[in-house]
């Protein structure tokens, strides 16, 4: 039971999975996850006001606006911490490479500078896959790193609720994004 009628509600599905659910629909309203951009107008007979998607589809690169170019998503809440994961390829690059760059050092032979910067991100790409999965157990040039890019995906998606100037909302629903006397991982 989410407080609202399930017709209100449309969830991003894999494309794959459009067929089965229009034949058994599930009660809310399935929408096509690279279809995003029909929200709310064309799903649902118009009748839809919550979207429920992964951040990733949303965050970036997509404009749900109406003729004007106002933004329709007024309000976005995370569920959960958009931690990135670790162990997903482009994050682990993008870490280790901006971890790496940081320590360059130009000069005369940039072939020595090349070869330095390969060993040091050999070296960052193993204290971050020995961080045993735990935030408290990277270092700090990594906790840094992690943070920035959560800041970056939030910053992120409140643009996605202010096109068009329009004032838009972020809402942080997990409990972690609030004070508690444990010490969370």
């Amino acid at each position: 039971e989410a407080g609202v009628a399930a017709s209100e509600i449309c969830v991003a599905v894999r494309p794959q999975e459009m067929a089965a659910l229009e034949r058994m629909p599930p009660g809310w309203v399935p929408i096509a996850s690279n279809r995003l951009e029909q929200f709310p107008h064309a799903v649902g007979h118009g009748r839809c006001r919550y979207l429920i998607a992964p951040m990733a589809r949303v965050e970036r690169g997509l404009n749900i606006v109406d003729r004007d170019g106002r933004s329709l998503l007024h309000v976005s809440c995370l569920v959960n911490r958009p931690v990135p994961v670790m162990e997903d390829p482009p994050v682990l690059l993008s870490l280790v490479n901006s971890l790496a760059y940081r320590r360059r050092r130009p000069g005369p032979e940039p072939a020595a500078e090349l070869e330095r910067l390969r060993i040091a991100a050999g070296q960052i790409f193993d204290d971050i896959r020995s961080g045993q999965g735990y935030f408290k157990s990277l270092g700090e040039d990594v906790k840094l790193a992690v943070v920035a890019e959560i800041l970056t995906r939030l910053i992120q998606l409140g643009g996605r609720t202010r096109r068009g100037g329009d004032p838009g909302r972020l809402r942080l629903l997990d409990a972690a994004f609030t004070r508690t006397a444990a010490d969370s991982t």
